[in-house]
């Protein structure tokens, strides 16, 4: 699962972050997190518990 992940893929994270992806760079996931907001993080690859659709 985690090798297919890409960008607009949405996800949760093992600290139970919900966001979408917006770009991947190697192990780095930058996830776009909020409704109607900018607030990005950086994520490790490693730390997303599951994948839960598309946006």
């Amino acid at each position: 699962m985690l090798e297919d992940l890409k960008k607009g893929d949405k996800i949760l994270t093992n600290g139970g972050i919900h966001g979408v992806i917006e770009d991947i760079d190697g192990e780095t996931l930058t996830v776009k997190i909020g409704v109607g907001s900018d607030l990005k993080v950086k994520v490790s690859r490693s730390h997303i518990a599951t994948v839960r659709g598309k946006e």
